[in-house]
């Protein structure tokens, strides 16, 4: 179903994993629902196409024959059928033949589950126009409702006796075709449909698709889904609790590849400097590559940005270096590119904090959370030098402050007496043979950056 396979591309380490989950799907063990949790932007899809293709070479290999059927929810969301999304996929994995015959013992259950949708849908018009009727709207529906109900309830006790045999006739469709050929369904994107969506294809697949030979997998953000249950049920109901009931076994996709290497193997900090190298910017060839590395290292460990921001982050660079007039970074000076990449960073992942920045309105405190500085200048006179962030937040604060002239905020943010001292003397040495020498001009580098990400600085 795709050329991305673990062969081609497995920057992550994440094969191993695939490897335990097809396991698991093959074994006795009940374990479908089966979830692959993970937040947005962490390669859930991608790990999910790939894992489908070590299935399906696997299977081929083995001449086996497990089908694998993959589903984007967020694709289906807008039709608001889940069943009909579900027969549908399965249904394309098999000859017409096969198909046509799933589709004749399906049609009355799927029928009956379009028909609760559209009397929902139906509900829902009539409560949005109730303030728009006639004053006489209820002698109306006097006069013709009583037939009107007769024949609703007519028709809803009908369809209730109807119901569970057309579950069952369906149900036994699917274990037909599942018994020449296993089942796996992947469900992908259901953190990103709506609440009520993604919640009746939970309890679709619950109530009515648990059947032999068909196991299902779930590939979301369970954070997500906790609060789509949430918004459906309530605040107050115990969302894990709930969900409990609908899987078996949930599998936290992995940010760490080398757990005996925590600070180097984040899955973000690898593809960052695949990134940073294809784009031209490969790490460790000089001071000025560093600081971008060690920058968004510090940012990855603090923040946990996912891969999805680290391609923000990256691609942001690139717009930076075509449109900018400087020179490309890096441009040799460790921290005029060290500011810059803070101001392009800011652009790519706090926009707020980047827009007080670039309108010269800074949020002290803002600007020390957005880099993890706590305010604690730990070097005094004759000790280490300053590491970056701290000149950072010196060199910005301090000028922040003296174009403010706010009394208040230099007592609590500013440095005093020798220390301070001290501290211009630094950054006055780091920044030799830069056009910021001028200790005013500092902070200019990180709004000048912004200004060119919006297209506003020349």
């Amino acid at each position: 179903m795709t050329d991305i396979t673990f062969s081609t591309r497995d920057e992550f380490d994440r094969k191993p994993i695939a490897e335990k989950i097809y396991t698991l799907l093959k074994s006795p063990i009940e374990v479908s629902p089966l979830v692959i949790d993970g937040g947005w932007g962490t390669g859930k899809t991608e790990f999910c196409k790939k894992l489908i293709s070590l299935i399906e070479t696997e299977e081929q290999e083995k001449k086996s024959k497990i089908e694998c059927v993959y589903i984007d929810a967020f694709k289906a969301d807008h039709a608001n059928a889940p069943l009909m999304t579900v027969i549908a996929a399965i249904a394309e994995k098999f000859s017409a033949s096969k198909q046509k015959t799933l589709i004749e013992k399906a049609g009355p259950a799927l029928r009956h589950f379009s028909k609760l949708v559209l009397k929902g849908g139906l509900s829902y018009l009539v409560k949005q126009d109730v303030g728009e009727v006639v004053d006489d709207f209820d002698a109306e529906v006097n006069k013709a409702g009583a037939k009107i109900i007769d024949k609703a309830v007519d028709r809803a006790l009908k369809d209730h006796i109807n119901a569970e045999k057309n579950l069952s006739t369906l149900q036994e469709a699917l274990r037909e075709l599942s018994k020449e050929n296993p089942l796996i369904v992947f469900i992908d994107e259901l953190d990103r449909c709506r609440p009520n969506f993604a919640v009746d294809m939970l309890e679709l697949i619950k109530h009515t698709l648990e059947v032999e030979g068909i196991q299902f997998v779930f590939v979301n953000n369970m954070n997500q889904m906790r609060a789509s249950v949430r918004h459906c049920y309530g605040s107050d109901v115990d969302a894990q609790r709930y969900l409990d009931k609908f899987v078996k076994f949930t599998i936290g996709l992995p940010q760490i590849t080398d757990s005996t290497k925590p600070f180097t193997s984040h899955v973000s900090k690898l593809h960052c400097r695949q990134l940073l190298k294809e784009g031209g910017l490969e790490l460790n060839s000089h001071d000025s590559t560093i600081a971008i590395g060690k920058f968004l290292d510090r940012l990855i460990d603090v923040k946990n940005l996912s891969l999805r921001e680290i391609e923000t982050v990256v691609r942001h660079i690139q717009i930076y270096n075509t449109l900018t007039r400087q020179g490309k970074l890096p441009s040799g000076h460790f921290f005029t590119d060290y500011f810059a990449i803070t101001g392009i960073v800011a652009y790519s992942v706090r926009p707020e904090l980047a827009e007080g920045i670039y309108n010269d309105k800074i949020d002290i405190q803002s600007f020390f959370d957005f880099v993890s500085f706590n305010n604690n200048y730990e070097s005094g006179p004759g000790e280490r030098l300053p590491d970056p962030v701290e000149i950072l937040c010196f060199c910005v604060s301090d000028e922040a402050l003296d174009a403010s002239g706010n009394r208040a905020l230099m007592d609590k943010y500013r440095l005093k007496g020798q220390k301070r001292e001290m501290f211009k003397i630094k950054a006055n040495q780091s920044f030799e043979g830069s056009w910021a020498f001028d200790e005013t001009w500092r902070r200019k580098i990180i709004a000048d950056a912004i200004g060119t990400l919006k297209l506003a600085s020349g």
